[in-house]
């Protein structure tokens, strides 16, 4: 399932979890007569009607190649199941098919790279407890890790007089950024939800341009009869992936619970990491971890790459729907 989407300036992260890609030749394609998303041909989603060479079935245009007809070329190799959108990045459908941002340069200085900003942070708080059968942690240890998804029953019979915690912090932030396009440039290209037949081409729905078009890896020369080449290019290649370090200042409490082994009850806190800490009676019974400050992560990326990027997809669109 491939994307395209193109503009002015480009977004470097991933837009709908998958591979992203930018496109250039956006500008020609929206005002060569391909339909666009605001023409009256897209929005009738019929691909400006079948001829007297092509016939509609199932949501597929079929082109005829005889009695004077031309019908598709060898199309092996190519992706024709994409529909194709120009417009404003805002009017874009948005039913997450599509796949790809791009720009319509490969030029690093006009491109915008987003800013970067960081989502709510899932933290962690691991312990790992060292406990004695002495007040110096010396002598019998017993090694338990806790954290603050469940209770963990300390069982082992022996009178625990000592204890030393070793705290872990960490987590993650969902990185985010999402790029502007200019609504003369943007061009998205996505996967069309019906599959045709060798050929027939899927028929653009409402809200898509009304061209036919096919997509292929690399740098390729268009098939005959589907014009000009537009190349897509990584839109990663332009600008550095959006990034959230690790959340600082999250709190990171250690309860040992003292009347049973399902951490109710009383219960003792500490945040004390690495030294030995004495025990008094009555013996701990379970653990937990508790998170107390959820902390919040540094953005980063969203730079530009500094390097002008190889062509990673080929678009061509059919000369006459």
């Amino acid at each position: 399932m491939f994307a395209v989407a193109v503009a002015s300036a480009v977004g470097c992260n991933a837009i709908y979890g998958v591979e992203d890609l930018s496109y250039e030749g956006a500008s020609s394609l929206a005002s060569s007569g391909t339909g666009g998303s605001t023409s009256s041909s897209s929005s009738t989603g019929q691909g400006g009607g079948a001829g007297p060479c092509a016939y509609d079935d199932g949501g597929c245009r079929c082109f005829l190649g005889d009695g004077g007809c031309t019908g598709l070329p060898n199309l092996a190799g190519w992706d024709t199941g994409v529909l194709v959108y120009s417009g404003a990045q805002d009017g874009a459908p948005s039913d997450g098919k599509v796949v790809v941002v791009g720009s319509t340069a490969p030029d690093v200085g006009e491109v915008v790279c987003p800013s970067c900003s960081c989502g709510a942070p899932d933290g962690t708080c691991d312990v790992q407890a060292s406990f004695y059968d002495t007040s110096s942690c010396s002598g019998a240890v017993l090694s338990l890790a806790f954290d603050e998804s469940q209770c963990t029953a300390i069982t082992n019979a022996a009178p625990w007089d000592s204890v030393i915690l070793s705290f872990q912090t960490g987590g993650v932030c969902p990185p985010s950024g999402t790029p502007t396009f200019d609504a003369n440039t943007f061009v998205a290209v996505y996967a069309s939800p019906v599959s045709c037949p060798e050929g027939c081409l899927p028929i653009p729905e409402s809200g898509f341009d009304a061209r036919f078009c096919v997509l292929r890896k690399g740098k390729q020369p268009c098939p005959e009869g589907f014009g000009a080449a537009h190349d897509v290019y990584a839109a990663d290649a332009f600008c550095t992936d959006c990034t959230c370090g690790p959340p600082a200042g999250l709190g990171c409490n250690f309860n040992l619970h003292y009347d049973d082994g399902a951490c109710a009850g009383s219960f003792s806190t500490t945040t004390v990491d690495g030294a030995c800490l004495t025990l008094t009676a009555p013996e701990p019974q379970s653990g937990q971890t508790e998170i107390t400050a959820a902390g919040t992560c540094q953005p980063g990326g969203g730079a530009p790459m500094g390097a002008e990027p190889a062509v990673s997809h080929t678009l061509c669109c059919r000369d006459e729907t």
